[in-house]
């Protein structure tokens, strides 16, 4: 599963997860209790390993692991309580799951991941549409990646064929150290 906050709001968004049916779940802020309202069960029951942020149209969910395979398809929950899949959203580029993803610099940064094979690749979602950018330093999934502030990030862990402590600090301007 995965969760974001919505922005000014008050309700922390957990996503479906692995044995969920597809149920998502909605908590109230700070008491972590169940909000009253439920989200409709997502169209793709026993996805995981997606990533997920919140949108000014509602929570998107992209990638991940369904029904034996990697996937590409995004899925937003619009304010309108209903999910709406590919069409009309815009698919990934690449085929991932266990990713890390950030909002960064022009949009939001979805790193690395695996489709059978770890993945170096990243993709940027701006203006409505999935954008190459910038490698990884080496292929990974299952990874950390956080925002320090408007120019940097920090890269660390995740699997590369055995766990990885290595780490990495991104800056806009000059890439990965």
């Amino acid at each position: 599963a995965s969760t974001t906050t919505s922005p000014g709001s008050q309700f922390l968004f957990l996503g479906p997860g692995s044995g969920s049916s597809g149920q998502s779940e909605l908590l109230s802020l700070p008491s972590l209790s169940p909000a009253n309202c439920s989200p409709p069960v997502h169209p793709k029951s026993g996805i995981h390993a997606y990533v997920a942020t919140f949108t000014q149209d509602g929570p998107l969910l992209c990638g991940g692991y369904h029904s034996s395979s990697y996937q590409t398809e995004c899925h937003l929950l619009a304010n309108s309580g209903v999910w709406l899949g590919t069409p009309p959203m815009q698919n990934m580029q690449t085929k991932r799951g266990y990713s890390a993803a950030i909002q960064f610099g022009l949009g939001w940064w979805v790193t690395g991941g695996t489709n059978g094979a770890d993945l170096a690749t990243t993709e940027l979602w701006y203006n409505h549409t999935w954008h190459d950018h910038i490698d990884l330093p080496q292929p990974v999934h299952g990874h950390c990646l956080v925002k320090i502030n408007a120019s940097h990030a920090l890269l660390t862990g995740g699997y590369t064929g055995g766990y990885s402590a290595a780490t990495y600090l991104y800056n806009e301007n000059t890439g990965f150290v």
